[in-house]
């Protein structure tokens, strides 16, 4: 690749979508990136596919005549494959098609570790789109150490195929003034402290195990005028904390649903304490977000969160609640240690940027053409 005008193209179909997740802050972010990695004359094309098309704008452009958009139809168009050097699947998904480099970015492989984490239709969809990538992609990105030992060890793909590319974290999350907390805290209901937790509902982030501990908190006097809010969208599973929300005192836990991007930073800023007690990730962003926003974070130590967090958050097994309880005590009552979590969290977080996301993917490209040259 190095001295010829690279042609990509970028499927952005999990971005396109009216709420998004993490995998289209990764899509987007990505995107944006890449028109600083990418050298003078190179082109890409950003893709959707035909149900998402209408949502396309989602993902904006960066400027230039370097971009464009285009509809991603299967089977893939032959005008379009032709022109190609390099198609990139950024959701764990290649179309079928003959004459560019694939690379695909597979962020977990939940559906392969656990029969816990969802229903059998969607396990099965996921692990075939698994296995056709590790027989079919060039090069897999992933964004840590911890998935790509999941992936040589449950795919048996070669690691000098896999490359590690860390997410980042978005410039808007880090100090807010008060006027914007406070505005948030009206427009969202919040109550005046609060622990936070952002992402799914579901078993794999163990929200209902969070809420467990927090109801075990207060019940020992332990969490004062705390609240725990929980800001996301129900997944699998999430009937479970549902039902120890409400067996929680009138206002003590809040549901808040979808939360738009915008609100997000505030949303943390405002927090005592942020709680990330996942079971399982192939990274954890919000772990960043809340580091960045001077929130002290109390986190699983399963999977790659402390390869994210590092020595920069309070680390506890997921399925001892009761650790997770004291842990969310300390950080709460702590003034010595939430300083200091603050302190470290800051610098930890600074330490990961969306730039290096898109440097390391462009790599990647560059590592997939030359192995397929060579197939």
């Amino acid at each position: 690749m190095r001295g010829a005008l690279v042609r990509i193209a970028i499927d952005a179909s999990s971005a396109a979508v009216p709420e998004g997740s993490g995998i289209a802050v990764y899509v987007t972010e990505l995107v944006r990136g890449l028109a600083a990695a990418a050298r003078p004359g190179d082109t890409f094309a950003v893709c959707c596919r035909a149900s998402k098309f209408r949502h396309r704008a989602r993902v904006p452009l960066p400027p230039g005549a370097a971009w464009r958009r285009a509809l991603l139809l299967e089977p893939f168009t032959s005008l379009l494959a032709r022109g190609l050097d390099v198609f990139h699947g950024a959701d764990a998904r290649l179309p079928r098609c003959r004459g560019p480099a694939l690379v695909a970015t597979v962020h977990d492989l939940f559906s392969l570790i656990s029969a816990e984490f969802a229903d059998d239709r969607f396990r099965a969809k996921k692990i075939r789109r698994y296995r056709d990538l590790a027989a079919r992609a060039h090069v897999l990105v992933v964004p840590s150490e911890h998935t790509k030992r999941d992936v040589v060890a449950r795919l048996g793909v070669d690691p000098g195929r896999i490359a590690v590319a860390p997410l980042g974290c978005g410039a808007g999350f880090g100090a807010q003034s008060e006027a914007n907390v406070a505005a948030a805290r009206a427009r969202l209901g919040l109550p005046p402290r609060y622990i936070l937790t952002v992402g799914i509902i579901s078993t794999r982030k163990h929200t209902a195990g969070l809420v467990r501990a927090f109801r075990a908190l207060r019940a020992r006097g332990a969490a004062g005028d705390t609240a725990l809010v929980i800001a996301g969208k129900d997944g699998f599973g999430a009937e479970e904390t549902h039902r120890e929300a409400a067996g929680a005192d009138k206002g003590t836990v809040v549901l808040l649903g979808y939360v738009p991007p915008e609100d997000l930073p505030p949303l943390y800023a405002g927090a005592a304490v942020y709680a990330f007690p996942s079971r399982y990730e192939g990274f954890g962003i919000p772990v960043l977000e809340a580091m960045a926003s001077g929130v002290p974070v109390v986190a699983s130590d399963r999977a790659s969160i402390p390869e994210v967090a590092g020595d920069a958050a309070l680390l506890v097994d997921p399925e001892d609640e009761r650790a997770l309880a004291g842990a969310l005590e300390r950080a709460l009552a702590d003034d010595a240690l939430r300083g200091e979590l603050r302190t470290r969290g800051r610098a930890r977080a600074a330490l990961f940027s969306w730039d290096r996301t898109a440097r390391e993917t462009y790599a990647a490209y560059e590592l997939a053409v030359r192995i397929a040259q060579e197939r």
